[in-house]
C-alpha cells in the first residue's frame, strides 16, 4: 500500500480496521524529512496497526546511517549515537512501538539489515504503481 500526498498516519488510521495482518513501511528520508521524524511517524503508525518492518531509503547513499537512527529511536530507550547523518545525545522517543519492528535499509538493488540481505528479483512500473520484489 502506498499512501502519498497527505498525512500518512491519518490516511492509514482511516483504513486500519480493514488491514489483515502486519504491514511494512517504506521511508524515503532526506534533509526535508529526516530519519528522526520518520521514526516518530513509524511509531505513530504502529499504534494504529501492526507494523512489522520498515525500509529506509535515501538519495544520499547513507541509508544505513539513517536506518541506525530509525532503529535506535524505535527502541524506546535513551539514545546517544553519532554517525554521518545525525548526532543524538540523550534523545528518546517513547513509548516504544507495541511490537518489535525490523529495520531494513536500501542499497542499490538490495534490502539489508544486520542479519539478512534481499536482492531485487523483479520490478514493474505503470502510470500509477511501482512494484519491486525482493527475495
Amino acid at each position: 500500500m502506498s499512501l502519498r500526498g497527505g498525512s500518512t498516519s491519518t490516511m492509514l488510521g482511516a483504513v486500519a480496521n480493514e488491514l489483515r495482518g502486519p504491514i511494512g513501511v517504506w521511508l524515503d528520508v532526506s534533509e526535508q524529512y529526516p530519519a528522526s521524524i520518520g521514526a516518530r511517524d513509524v511509531k505513530t503508525l504502529a499504534q494504529l496497526c501492526h507494523v512489522d518492518c520498515v525500509v529506509v531509503a535515501s538519495n544520499d547513499q547513507k541509508a544505513r546511517q539513517h536506518a541506525q537512527i530509525v532503529e535506535a529511536l524505535l527502541s524506546g530507550e535513551r539514545v546517544t549515537l553519532e554517525n554521518d547523518v545525525a548526532v543524538l545525545d540523550g534523545a528518546y522517543s517513547r513509548p516504544a512501538p507495541p511490537q518489535p519492528i525490523v529495520v531494513w535499509w536500501r542499497e542499490g538493488d538490495q534490502l539489508l539489515n544486520d542479519e539478512q540481505t534481499l536482492n531485487q528479483s523483479n520490478s514493474s512500473n505503470t502510470a500509477d504503481v511501482d512494484v519491486e520484489v525482493f527475495s
